[in-house]
């Protein structure tokens, strides 16, 4: 009986073939010409399982953690604040 795999269970198909096709010396368009893959797919699948992308604890990944305060917001002649309309 064949193994149904949920939606919580990876498929394997995309990653191995991701996996083979870095493994070979071939370019994209030709792996997928060769097991008749479409490009489209095999670009995007490319991209979720790539570990190039995902930054390794320790490394600074250039961004910086903000924090944003509510302000008063000016609407035409009234002011905003976070409760109430003010008239000016």
């Amino acid at each position: 009986m064949p193994t149904i795999l949920n939606s919580k269970q990876d498929n394997p198909f995309w990653p191995e073939h991701v996996s083979q096709w870095r493994d070979s010396a071939v370019t994209q368009a030709a792996y997928c010409r060769q097991y008749a893959l479409c490009p489209h797919q095999f670009s995007y699948y490319k991209r979720k399982y790539s570990t190039e992308l995902v930054p390794v604890k320790g490394e600074p990944s250039g961004f910086v953690r903000v924090q944003v305060i509510p302000q008063a917001q000016y609407h035409g002649k009234r002011l905003m604040n976070e409760r109430a309309w003010v008239t000016s």
